[in-house]
């Protein structure tokens, strides 16, 4: 998640492609401005895929998420506002206020085990953001910008573009809440590296079938108190911890900060210690079954510790599901990640393997991420592709949000660089992020990674915000008011299925197919 430095490592969620990632990201950012400003002229007028070029319209076709529960913007709890209230009373500063009425905060694990301190790789974090104010008009509402970065007291710079729904995080060993502490996510089990170059656990057992659950969930269960003093919370709060992954197969990575081999590696040394003459394919077998049930296990059961504490918050994991770009197939229209036949039915069968991960999750939050030059493609199918990637990820976390059968929020994680930290997004491709990554009822946020202050102090990121950030969440929201208003009464949001036929996902207290009935009190 980070935007200070992306390693070797990062580099490897987008798969293991030469032509990937590799730093120079030149050839394929750079955007003609006269061709900006053609596409810019007509974007696609689906309720569901907004701010879309012509050119990407055929593939937001593609990728229309299933409608399935209700999920909208809760509003503040009457406990909320005597909260709030009383604060003031007793002379809290205004900043801390609204700090707990966004309710945000970003705290980096104190584990510092391994880290030079350079890499920034956050590779356990916890973020909590906020679902905007209860004032906000509900049509406004519906689709909100989240910021995910280090901003103390810097302000809002969504509020620029009238973007009516809007929060910040703030990274660090502190938080936002007042009152609140510091936490480590509890006790996730990590590898480190000795000295002589062997694998050793570093914390709780190195790996998820040798960790000690009790004192983990022990340890959630004591902290989280203090990281959301509030008991009646209602943002997101997102566990990024990403040394290891459930799937045992994709722990490939060459860091051990990031989905890294060595998990494999070690939990084959375990089983090989323990059954040294049996053949390499059996232990490899023992050790996948050992590491998943145990992994798979400790996620679930991390979420619904948590979620019995902060039940009114929406928990989840950072890059659940998987945001795969590669492999892709071959040809003018290439097929990439999940929308590659093959290797698209081989990662959703993974994800349905760690089902009881988003069963147990209250919020999905996938990462939407581009790389800057995949294959070294020319930019219109580099557009496309990008257009397909997005689209897919989103739709893959509202699958799986459906099929978990609660109300679960779908927020993609995106960021203004391509992922080699140095080029920002072409006006196209944060288009496409902006509006493929809108699915609702479940997809109605977008959490944007990055410092917000940075928006107000480099010149490259304000151009950014200014020219082409700005205006593309600017025109999503207000296509969905737009929509709510005149579609929905203004009492919901407009939504569309598989077919593309449009809808509405009403507010509480309406119903109708326009949302323009009040709910009495029966529910009638």
């Amino acid at each position: 998640m980070s935007d200070d430095s992306v390693s070797d490592a990062d580099d490897d969620e987008f798969g293991s492609d030469p032509g990937h990632g590799d730093g120079d990201g030149d050839d394929d950012d750079d955007v003609d401005d006269e061709e900006e400003e053609d596409e810019a002229a007509v974007w696609s007028q689906s309720p569901l895929y907004v701010s879309v070029p012509p050119s990407l319209a055929d593939a937001a076709l593609m990728f229309g998420a299933p409608r399935a529960m209700k999920v909208v913007p809760a509003a503040r709890s009457e406990r909320h506002q005597q909260h709030w209230a009383e604060m003031r009373k007793a002379g809290t500063s205004t900043s801390d206020v609204d700090a707990a009425r966004h309710g945000i905060a970003e705290l980096d694990d104190d584990d510092d085990d391994d880290d030079d301190g350079d890499d920034v790789d956050h590779a356990a974090t916890a973020v909590a953001t906020a679902e905007g104010e209860a004032s906000v008009d509900p049509g406004c509402a519906a689709w909100a910008v989240f910021w995910g970065g280090r901003c103390p007291d810097c302000g809002n710079v969504t509020a620029d573009f009238g973007l009516r729904s809007h929060a910040w995080t703030q990274t660090g060993n502190s938080c936002q809440l007042p009152g609140c502490k510091s936490w480590s996510q509890g006790a996730f089990p990590r590898l480190k590296q000795a000295p002589n170059g062997s694998l050793v656990p570093a914390t709780n057992g190195g790996v998820p079938q040798r960790a000690n659950l009790s004192l983990h969930l022990g340890e959630l269960a004591r902290t989280v108190v203090d990281w959301i003093p509030d008991p009646d919370y209602e943002g997101n709060a997102v566990f990024d911890f990403e040394d290891w992954t459930p799937i045992f197969d994709a722990n490939d990575g060459s860091s051990l900060h990031w989905h890294g081999v060595a998990y494999q590696e070690y939990s084959k040394q375990l089983v090989r210690a323990e059954h040294p003459a049996w053949p390499e394919s059996k232990v490899e077998a023992q050790a996948r079954a050992e590491f998943e049930a145990a992994a798979i296990e400790m996620f679930a059961k991390t979420l619904t510790t948590v979620r019995a504490l902060r039940p009114k918050a929406k928990w989840g994991f950072y890059g659940f599901p998987a945001n795969p770009y590669m492999p892709c197939t071959a040809g003018d229209q290439p097929q990439c990640g999940y929308n590659n036949p093959a290797a698209g039915a081989q990662l959703r069968a993974q994800n349905d393997a760690i089902q009881a991960v988003f069963n147990a999750s209250t919020g999905l939050f996938p990462s939407v991420y581009l790389p800057p030059s995949p294959g070294n493609w020319p930019g219109k199918q580099f557009e496309f592709v990008n257009a397909q990637y997005v689209a897919a990820v989103t739709a893959e976390a509202v699958r799986l949000a459906t099929v978990a059968g609660r109300s679960a929020v779908v927020r993609p994680y995106a960021w203004a660089f391509y992922h080699n930290g140095t080029t920002t997004l072409s006006a196209p491709d944060t288009r496409s992020v902006a509006g493929l990554a809108y699915s609702p009822p479940l997809g109605n946020g977008l959490v944007l990674w990055g410092d917000a202050e940075a928006m107000h102090t480099q010149p490259l990121m304000t151009a950014w915000m200014t020219n082409v950030g700005g205006p593309a969440l600017q025109a999503v929201q207000a296509e969905q008011c737009a929509c709510s208003r005149s579609q929905c009464s203004g009492h919901g949001a407009c939504v569309s299925g598989p077919d593309h036929a449009a809808g509405c996902d009403c507010f509480p207290g309406y119903h109708g197919g326009d949302c323009s009935s009040a709910t009495g009190p029966s529910g009638e």
